[in-house]
C-alpha cells in the first residue's frame, strides 16, 4: 500500500492543475490495477469509442 500511495502522490502532483478529482481517481484505478490494464486491446477500446457518434469520427478518425 506504501507504493501505491507514493506512485498517486507522484500522479496527483503531476497532473493536479489539468484533472478533475473523478478523472484522477479513475487513472489511480488503473495505476492499481495494472496486471488487468496491461492485457486490454487499445485498439478495440479505441474504436468502440471513436464510433459511438459523429462527432467522435470527426476528431479522431476511423480505426481500421
Amino acid at each position: 500500500s506504501e507504493r501505491t500511495f507514493s506512485a498517486f502522490q507522484r500522479l496527483k502532483t503531476y497532473l493536479r492543475s489539468t484533472m478533475r478529482q473523478d478523472r484522477l481517481n479513475s487513472c489511480m484505478l488503473m495505476h492499481c490495477h495494472k496486471s488487468i490494464t496491461d492485457t486490454l486491446n487499445v485498439t478495440d477500446i479505441a474504436k468502440r469509442f471513436s464510433s459511438a457518434n459523429d462527432l467522435r469520427k470527426g476528431h479522431f478518425g476511423k480505426f481500421d
